[in-house]
């Protein structure tokens, strides 16, 4: 414990380090305290400001070099002012160039909206015209077209109501001639039995002139005898009395069903109309052989 407050203690300093802090302190005081200036001193420093004082205040000019300022300031005006002259001129040159070149763009651009309005108004025009013109065109083909069809009806039908009127004489003068009976009850034979296939039924009624009954009346087995073979079903056929075909045509029979609302007209007019209906496709190619046609018979 002893030892340690021994240290604590501070220790005795010695006479020289006394000595040494006075000398140091003293040297401290000296610096911060100024010293008095010598005479020679406060002149020159005098002297310094003086000529500080002559060089901050301008001395007076002489004539010559006025005059040579002014002409100097005069100078330096005239080239400031002229530098701005060409500025200004500059900036006038670009702005003109500019205004010249926006004038060309309107008016190029003007230009093209006029030439495609115009444009635009001479196809309208001229479209409007192709189109009437097409149209009258249209027309008038069309008219001659009707008319050339027209004729070409006329021709054919002409040359058809010819042939039919040719094939009921030769047709009427022929079939019923004594020597050709036989023909006709093979005629009338096949239009009989046509109509009962077609029609399907077990019963029949024949329509037919008054001055063809013992013919018909003759036919009327074989017809039954080979409906039969042909089927395999009997047939009943009945005459009609209440009414008959017209007296003055060309004969045939005209087929109903039981309860007479299907018929079957096979008389000889009929068929004659359908071979003449059947020779047009081939008359109007040889009228016309421009026309790819075909008929039904083959030719």
């Amino acid at each position: 414990m002893k030892n340690i407050m021994k240290k604590l203690k501070p220790r005795k300093k010695k006479k020289d380090d006394v000595k040494e802090e006075i000398r140091n302190r003293d040297k401290q005081r000296e610096q911060q305290v100024p010293r008095k200036k010598k005479k020679a001193d406060v002149k020159k420093e005098i002297r310094t400001r003086d000529k500080q004082r002559e060089q901050q205040v301008p001395r007076k000019k002489k004539k010559a070099d006025v005059k040579e300022e002014i002409r100097i300031r005069d100078k330096q005006r005239e080239q400031q002012v002229n530098k701005m002259i060409n500025f200004i001129e500059h900036e006038v040159e670009l702005s003109i160039q500019n205004i010249e070149e926006d004038t060309k763009t309107e008016c190029h651009v003007l230009k093209g909206k006029q030439f495609k309005e115009a444009k635009k108004n001479i196809q309208t025009e001229y479209t409007k015209k192709y189109n009437r013109l097409a149209k009258e065109k249209n027309e008038t083909l069309g008219k001659d077209k009707r008319r050339y069809y027209f004729d070409k009806q006329d021709v054919l039908s002409s040359h058809l109501e010819e042939i039919h009127e040719i094939v009921t004489n030769r047709v009427g003068n022929h079939l019923y001639q004594k020597e050709n009976e036989e023909l006709l009850k093979k005629y009338l034979t096949a239009l009989v039995l046509e109509g009962a296939y077609m029609l399907g039924k077990p019963i029949i009624f024949l329509k037919i002139r008054p001055q063809d009954k013992t013919i018909v009346e003759s036919i009327l087995p074989r017809v039954q005898e080979a409906y039969e073979e042909a089927t395999f079903t009997t047939l009943t056929i009945e005459i009609m009395t209440e009414s008959y075909l017209d007296e003055k045509g060309l004969g045939g029979v005209i087929i109903y069903s039981a309860d007479q609302r299907i018929q079957i007209d096979n008389t000889v007019e009929e068929r004659i109309n359908s071979c003449v209906q059947l020779m047009e496709p081939w008359m109007r190619q040889k009228l016309m052989p421009s026309q790819t046609v075909h008929s039904a018979f083959g030719i």
